[in-house]
């Protein structure tokens, strides 16, 4: 028996899965006790990879088109042409992989600037802060999507400003989520009180 890191690519089109998918096979093997060896070098960094659009997934129930699964018996010959012609795949653990896909979905929200900033004495703000973009477009599962109604920026901080600011700020990030840009342009303009 080896283990190997596994990866599954290419989800289908507009689509996104979100069941926790395996990251390595238990797989039983007969082969030399060289061949094992050199395998167990060759696969501690690269994962065998699986093209999701090429496997032969089935429907979990006929109701409902979201639930997927696959035998992984079907990935035996794929796996063995991955691992080397010495070795032959008896069977692989887990024996089922779960897939459920959700549609992708966008929508626009506001962004939000987490930010504590102090002004050095005599200066004010000449006005708001200044966001660019100040909303963006973000895809993922409509489920997820639908909790999500603005985001905010890394929190960020500025002490006794005396001059204006013109700075990058980072996205905080959701698991499952395109964002249409990683950061923003935060602009603070301050002014010197007479």
């Amino acid at each position: 028996t080896i283990y190997v890191p596994v990866s599954f690519i290419n989800m289908p089109k507009e689509k996104v899965n979100v069941s926790k998918l395996p990251d390595k096979f238990e797989i039983n093997i007969n082969a030399s006790g060289f061949s094992i060896l050199k395998h167990k070098f060759k696969t501690k960094l690269i994962p065998i990879k699986y093209n999701t659009n090429s496997l032969i997934l089935r429907q979990l129930n006929k109701t409902d088109s979201s639930r997927y699964f696959l035998l992984t018996s079907n990935l035996i010959k794929h796996t063995e042409n991955q691992l080397s012609q010495d070795i032959d795949v008896k069977f692989i653990k887990p024996d089922t992989v779960f897939f459920q896909f959700t549609q992708i979905s966008s929508k626009k929200v506001p962004i939000f600037i987490d930010a504590l900033i102090s002004l050095k004495k005599q200066y004010m703000l000449m006005s708001d802060l200044v966001l660019t973009p100040d909303s963006i477009t973000i895809k993922g599962p409509e489920a997820i999507l639908d909790t999500i109604n603005f985001v905010v920026t890394v929190p960020i901080e500025f002490n006794e400003i005396d001059q204006t600011i013109n700075q990058s700020v980072e996205i905080l990030k959701y698991e499952n989520i395109l964002y249409s840009t990683d950061t923003i342009n935060l602009k603070i303009l301050v002014e010197e009180i007479t």
